[in-house]
């Protein structure tokens, strides 16, 4: 079905179907990178920060979060704008549109056409430094001024809290391998059950 020639609207059917292509490509072709720091959340991880995002609003960005953002994807509804921000350009290969090359270090080097453009930004800073974090909140306040998810080492809820006012929730984001810092989950919003 074709609202026009630019705008191709699928079934939900066919959007189930395309979510599962993305997930089992990426399964197959991408791997946690820790020279990227990356470190892949559970399953169950996962879905439940894709559920916190979708209690906000459907335009959703994920900064520095590919399994979130893969979660999303594969369970993706026909009225969601879904953007994938990220230093790996593997992703790139696998979202194509969705994907945009980010680089912590240069914040606000992004298209202007998404500034603002997020109900919600879903965020996991690639390092547990301030300066990071410092510069991942430029990002975040460009793509919106809305809701913030933030998942982070416990160690940085001082510079959270100071940095973009977020209050740690109950929940308590797991990674599929076990790392030595408890991560928690900072929102600017109340937080229900996941």
């Amino acid at each position: 079905m074709c609202d026009s020639d630019d705008d191709v609207v699928l079934s939900p059917e066919a959007l189930k179907a395309l979510g599962e292509f993305y997930k089992e490509k990426e399964e197959i072709q991408i791997e946690e990178d820790w020279q990227l720091s990356q470190f892949w959340y559970t399953d169950e991880t996962a879905k439940a920060l894709a559920n916190i995002a979708r209690s906000q609003g459907t335009r959703i960005c994920c900064v520095s979060s590919p399994t979130a953002f893969r979660e999303l994807q594969s369970t993706r509804s026909p009225d969601e704008k879904l953007t994938l921000l990220e230093f790996d350009r593997r992703f790139g290969d696998l979202y194509g549109e969705n994907f945009v090359f980010y680089d912590y270090k240069s914040p606000e080097d992004l298209p202007k056409e998404l500034e603002g453009a997020f109900d919600v930004v879903l965020a996991d800073p690639p390092f547990l430094a301030e300066e990071c974090l410092e510069k991942v909140a430029k990002t975040i306040t460009f793509l919106t001024k809305k809701s913030i998810i933030l998942c982070t080492g416990i160690v940085m809820k001082s510079s959270v809290e100071r940095i973009l006012g977020l209050s740690e929730t109950a929940f308590q984001p797991q990674h599929a391998r076990k790392l030595g810092n408890q991560f928690g989950c900072f929102t600017n919003f109340p937080l229900n059950k996941t």
